[in-house]
């Protein structure tokens, strides 16, 4: 629940494996907006890793990118597992 938690805020949307959802739902608490707690301290941290060379908008877009790369594959292969199923129950009717 550690990094769920501090997600939740108005207006935003994370997704989350069906154990993490599930083990939130059993021991987390959404009663309050913590997406904007400790503001300061994480600017101060994206300033500090600025000064250290470290662009957290060109790491973000990497971590999309990849992570839409992902879900296509995904998707992907569950279009292929589809139609093979489609194919094999169409064959057996």
């Amino acid at each position: 629940m550690c990094y769920v938690e501090p997600l939740i805020g108005a207006k935003t949307i994370t997704t989350l494996p069906d154990a993490t959802l599930a083990a939130f739902r059993a021991h987390g608490c959404a009663a309050a907006e913590t997406l904007m707690n400790g503001m300061e301290e994480a600017q101060a941290h994206s300033e500090a890793l600025a000064a250290q060379g470290i662009n957290l908008d060109d790491i973000g877009e990497t971590l999309q990118l990849e992570g839409v790369a992902l879900f296509a594959e995904a998707y992907e292969k569950l279009l292929v597992s589809v139609s093979r199923s489609r194919v094999s129950l169409a064959a057996n009717s």
